[in-house]
């Protein structure tokens, strides 16, 4: 008995196949950009154990954006009773941290490189940002829906220059009567990172 190639269904298979292949490739440009690299986790653990260990620490990221895309057309028109007529930027998303993209005060006062500022602003503008502080042995954490009011830190989602050497961290103080929010510049020095610049912002 003489069996004959069933050509018909072999090219049947390779439609299949090919079918397949597509819907792959869709749903892999459906995903979006990769989660963050591992280091991010790494060393905003690593600054949290070393400089916010006196209280908790808030197991959600406070988001960034940045703030000429924030504004942008969003800008409200006001009157000030006397017929004048001006525009002001709507106040910030609740508990986001605005950063100007172009960093002119921090590059100047904590004297970063323009690699730097590439590597920050690159970020920045990513929308492939961590929300979560993950648990490491011996980190305090507090998770904001069930913990209590208490005194706690709120960290940022970091920004890293290109080999994790220097960090840019904002960091709200939830201390009661004296909550505050500081912008730190922190560099790597081993396993160490020390913090180089801080500077108080409003929080509005």
């Amino acid at each position: 008995m003489t069996f004959l190639p069933n050509h018909s269904g072999g090219l049947r298979h390779q439609r299949s196949g090919l079918s397949l292949f597509l819907i792959a490739l869709l749903i892999g440009n459906c995903r979006g950009e990769p989660d963050p690299p591992p280091e991010v986790q790494e060393h905003l653990q690593s600054i949290a154990l070393q400089h916010f260990q006196d209280m908790p620490v808030s197991k959600s990221l406070l988001p960034i954006a940045d703030y000429d895309r924030w504004v942008g057309t969003r800008m409200q028109v006001q009157h000030d009773g006397r017929g004048h007529v001006f525009t002001v930027p709507p106040p910030p998303p609740v508990d986001t941290v605005l950063y100007d993209s172009d960093f002119p005060v921090l590059a100047r006062q904590a004297q970063l490189t323009r690699g730097d500022i590439r590597a920050f602003r690159s970020q920045l503008l990513s929308t492939s940002q961590p929300q979560q502080l993950q648990p490491r042995p011996g980190l305090q954490q507090i998770d904001p829906a069930t913990g209590p009011s208490s005194a706690h830190y709120c960290l940022s989602v970091p920004l890293f220059n290109a080999d994790y050497s220097r960090a840019l961290l904002s960091v709200h103080h939830c201390i009661p009567g004296a909550f505050r929010g500081l912008h730190y510049v922190l560099e790597r020095r081993d396993t160490s990172w020390e913090v180089v610049y801080s500077r108080l912002y409003v929080i509005e």
